[in-house]
């Protein structure tokens, strides 16, 4: 894991557009949807201290997903509570 760069959103947004990947998410973002996010990871990784980050394959050094933490800020029963979350591409599947 690291923080995010300019040259992480082709594979993000790919990734983001992969129906089997997403398909317990409402949708499939659109370039701009994965702009924001970019942007939100930034944003909230200097207010929280966390965010969801980009996992690099250490042989390859390639982007292959993110995981993180995220605090729920969104008006909910669990608000305040502390969500962990992970998203891979599909050629990362099943690689322990």
């Amino acid at each position: 894991m690291r923080e995010w760069r300019d040259e992480d959103f082709d594979d993000f947004h790919a990734m983001n557009r992969d129906p089997r990947v997403r398909q317990f998410y409402a949708d499939l973002h659109s370039v701009q949807q994965s702009r924001d996010f970019i942007d939100r990871a930034h944003e909230r990784d200097r207010r929280d201290g966390y965010f969801f980050q980009p996992i690099i394959e250490k042989a390859s050094g390639r982007f292959v997903g993110d995981i993180g933490l995220s605090k729920i800020d969104f008006d909910a029963a669990f608000t305040g509570g502390t969500e962990i979350g992970w998203m891979l591409r599909q050629d990362a599947w099943g690689k322990g």
